[in-house]
């Protein structure tokens, strides 16, 4: 796995968000949605619960879709880190997100 900050795996994993959001709905669907997750955390830029927050703002606009572009954009980031993505008895989007920070950080002190 290639040697990566916190703040970058944060960075991938808004690239990865914005670039699948346009992939499946389009520039104006994209930003619909990213504007949406502004407006309910200010801090979405660099948040720690910024997956969470997609995840919520996500389901709003999108209802039961919004479990297909979660799972897209979760195999996106497992497999730009290398890693395989392993479906887990109950874990959400914000969870599987957590997991690849641990990952990380484990990956970082060695």
């Amino acid at each position: 796995m290639a040697r990566m900050s916190l703040v970058s795996l944060g960075n991938l994993l808004d690239e990865v968000i914005g670039e699948s959001l346009r992939q499946i709905l389009g520039e104006r669907g994209a930003e619909i949605i990213l504007r949406r997750i502004q407006m309910v955390d200010a801090s979405w830029e660099g948040g720690p619960d910024r997956a969470r927050v997609f995840s919520e703002v996500l389901r709003r606009v999108l209802g039961s879709g919004a479990l297909a572009v979660e799972r897209l954009i979760l195999r996106r980031m497992y497999s730009e880190l290398g890693l395989n993505l392993e479906q887990k008895h109950g874990y959400d989007f914000a969870a599987y997100v957590e997991e690849l920070r641990r990952v990380w950080m484990l990956e970082m002190r060695e």
